[in-house]
């Protein structure tokens, strides 16, 4: 999708930018999970906050995979069910990943709430899409 203005190998970068946010973001989240231990001390307090962050982990992962495939032209819900399949399949490669840190482990309960996370975000994509569809039309009278 190559605009008129853009400027030789300036697509390159437009589609490479999402992309490298997508591998930042995964490295993030491996990175996190690789620590034996993110105890804060917080009491009860401390479970909730851990969980809201897995949703949120891959709320923000599912988004940043759909942006970066809608900028090779795949239609909007074929990227939307890819981005929230791939992040899906991080999230079970993640808790497998935790199996082998000390102090760690790794649940199917927490990859349901990572699709918490993902179901999430794919509603609020498609909700600003129906949104940004419903202004652009022009009222009829």
């Amino acid at each position: 999708m190559k605009k008129a203005n853009q400027t030789p190998g300036s697509s390159f970068q437009t589609a490479a930018l999402p992309w490298l946010a997508v591998f930042a973001w995964a490295v993030l989240i491996f990175y996190l999970s690789d620590q034996p231990s993110l105890t804060l001390n917080l009491g009860a307090w401390e479970i909730v906050l851990r969980k809201m962050a897995h949703v949120g982990e891959f709320a923000v992962l599912c988004l940043l995979l759909w942006n970066a495939i809608r900028q090779h032209g795949v239609a909007f819900a074929r990227a939307l069910m890819i981005a929230a399949a791939a992040a899906f399949l991080f999230a079970v490669s993640d808790e497998f990943h935790q199996h082998f840190i000390a102090g760690r482990d790794g649940t199917p309960r927490d990859v349901a709430i990572d699709c918490l996370g993902i179901l999430a975000m794919s509603l609020i994509i498609i909700r600003l899409r129906r949104k940004k569809t419903t202004r652009t039309r022009a009222p009829r009278h």
